[in-house]
């Protein structure tokens, strides 16, 4: 796994990232000083890995090429997935903010 920490308006070298492996996965955390404003916490999972992301103060942003879950109190949700055959609910939920679903259309390079 490989963590990158970029920030605009603090010191990224500030935020502590926490890996907790456990039967269900792998838990991220950004811990974040006290008086720091959020940076940019992005993730990359393998194809065929399932991704659940959660922020209380910040928008949450995913592409995946499988299913993905997103929840937020206090911003948005910007979702694009590959697929479209999933069973069950798919898990967008916000409090504060919009939500944006597409599907992730196949690209050439």
């Amino acid at each position: 796994m490989v963590a990158i920490k970029r920030g605009h308006k603090s010191d990224p070298t500030q935020v502590k990232i926490d890996v907790v492996e456990h039967a269900g996965g792998v838990t991220i955390c950004a811990v974040y000083p006290t008086d720091g404003a959020p940076n940019q916490f992005r993730v990359k999972v393998p194809a065929g890995v399932g991704f659940v992301g959660r922020t209380v103060n910040g928008g949450v942003e995913v592409e995946a090429a499988g299913t993905a879950r997103a929840t937020t109190v206090n911003g948005g949700i910007e979702a694009r997935c590959g697929r479209a055959d999933w069973t069950g609910a798919l898990a967008l939920k916000t409090v504060n903010g919009s939500i944006a679903l597409t599907k992730l259309t196949a690209t050439t390079t």
